[in-house]
Order: C-alpha cells, then structure tokens, then sequence
C-alpha cells in the first residue's frame, strides 16, 4: 500500500473550464473536485468540494486546493468561499487567507482572522 505522501504525490491536478471544476485525478481516474463559478472579472466563487471517501486523508484534498490557489494567486483572482472544506483548508493554511475577496468572503470568517499588517 502506498503512503499518503506518495499517493498525494503521484495526483495530477488540472483545472476543467468547461465543467467549472478542479480535478484531482489519480491514475487517470477522478478522485477529487473542487466546483467554483465566476463571479466577476477577477473573482471565483468556490462552492464545492469532494474527495472520494477511500481517498480522503492521504493529502489528496491538500494537494488539489493548494494547487488551485496557487494557480488563482498566479493569474491575480480572488475567491468568495461557500465550500465549507476549503474554509477548513484556510483555517490551517493563513498563507492562502489573502485570497479571499473581504468585500465578498462568502461563508469565510475573515473577521475572526483578521487582516496581517504591513
């Protein structure tokens, strides 16, 4: 049997514009999605989100969010977040918490966050 690193590892994560989705695939078979819908010129609203259950906790729902929010920082968006899962993914990874449009966070509680200083 693998280890969880070693099956998040060997995920292909691709993003799908014509389904709206993020994909992790795992030997060419979908096992993850992240769904979202655009909600403006620079901004995704992330709805979504599932990890097939014999796949979850092995890294696969890490690797597929910190991907596509790397990918969103990359082309400058920001995101409105409904997808309970990835509020949890930002509750244990700040570093993305900049993504999130505060005039528009969704379900995301950048309140109780608060805002770095700079």
């Amino acid at each position: 049997m693998e280890s969880d690193y070693e099956e998040a590892s060997a995920v292909v994560v691709q993003d799908n514009p014509a389904n709206r989705t993020w994909e992790a695939l795992l030997d060419g078979k979908l096992v993850g999605v992240v769904v979202y819908e655009r909600a403006g010129e620079s901004r995704l609203a992330l709805t979504h989100a599932a990890i097939e259950e014999h796949h979850r906790m092995h890294g696969i729902g890490t690797r597929l969010i910190s991907t596509m929010l790397d990918a969103f920082r990359a082309q400058g968006q920001t995101i409105t977040v409904w997808c309970t899962a990835v509020i949890d993914f930002l509750e244990k990874h700040p570093e993305y918490r900049d993504l999130v449009d505060a005039s528009d966070p969704g379900r995301a509680p950048v309140a109780d966050w608060g805002r770095p200083t700079g």
